[in-house]
C-alpha cells in the first residue's frame, strides 16, 4: 500500500506502556495470496501496544481486525476456513 495512511484514534499511556487505536487506509498495489490490486481504498482498524525503555520503544505489537480485510478484499473462502477462530477471539 504505497499510499498508507494512519489515523490514530486514541492515545493511553500508562507508565512505560503505551496504547493506540488507529484506522489504517490504503489501496492494495500488490497482489496479496488470493487478491489482485485494485483502486479500492481497504481501511482497517488496529490496536498497537507499546513497550518503552530509557524513552525508547522496546517492542511493538499491532492487531488488525482481519474480518475487516476479508470482507473488504473479498476472500470468503479463507472467512469461512477461520470462521471458528475468528468467532472464539471476538
Amino acid at each position: 500500500m504505497p499510499d498508507l495512511e494512519v489515523l490514530t484514534d486514541d492515545i493511553i499511556v500508562d507508565h512505560n506502556k503505551l496504547a493506540t487505536t488507529s484506522t489504517f487506509y490504503g489501496t492494495l498495489k500488490k497482489p496479496l495470496p488470493g487478491v489482485e490490486p485494485s483502486d479500492r481504498v481497504i481501511t482497517l482498524s488496529a490496536i498497537s501496544v507499546w513497550y518503552l525503555q530509557s524513552g525508547r520503544i522496546r517492542s511493538l505489537t499491532t492487531l488488525f481486525n482481519m474480518e475487516e480485510l476479508l470482507e473488504q478484499t473479498g476472500l470468503t473462502t479463507l472467512k469461512s476456513q477461520l470462521a471458528p477462530v475468528l468467532s472464539a477471539v471476538s
